[in-house]
């Protein structure tokens, strides 16, 4: 269930309404209403949205809880052109074992995403000069 399918649900309980009634007011079939709440269907478009801020009369805070939901509820993800090569392989991946992934590895990508995008670590590499005596070193090392 996306997280939009069940605060549509939670709304819809919260205003007691049945599933008919809100699609009357909101002016959409049952059956799309259902769907929606089954997470069957994708997150409506933004009229959809708008109706439903106005029917159950939602407050600032339902609003934005409301758009959070359904931005996290999109079910596809496009990757820059110019992303590295990792994020594709990265993405490639995770189409292959979503639908099979353990709740530990759910956690820990989520761990890794929530920390901050920017870290000052030191740069590990030997600068260039450094790197051609190893490396000459090393050779030299061998042929000994």
């Amino acid at each position: 269930m996306s997280p939009f399918a069940k605060l549509l649900h939670d709304y819809r309980i919260k205003a007691g309404l049945r599933q008919k009634e809100l699609a009357d007011l909101l002016g959409y079939e049952q059956s799309y209403l259902s769907a929606l709440e089954l997470g069957l269907k994708g997150p409506p478009n933004r009229e959809f949205a708008g109706q439903l801020v106005k029917v159950l009369e939602l407050d600032q805070d339902e609003q934005i809880t409301l758009r959070e939901a359904l931005a996290a509820s999109q079910r596809k993800v496009d990757v820059p052109n110019e992303a590295p090569i990792e994020i594709f392989w990265m993405c490639h991946k995770l189409r292959q074992q979503i639908d099979r992934l353990h709740p530990l590895q759910i956690e820990l990508m989520t761990t890794a995403l929530n920390l901050p995008s920017e870290f000052n670590l030191v740069n590990t590499e030997l600068p260039a000069r450094l790197r051609r005596r190893s490396h000459k070193s090393t050779i030299q090392g061998g042929q000994k």
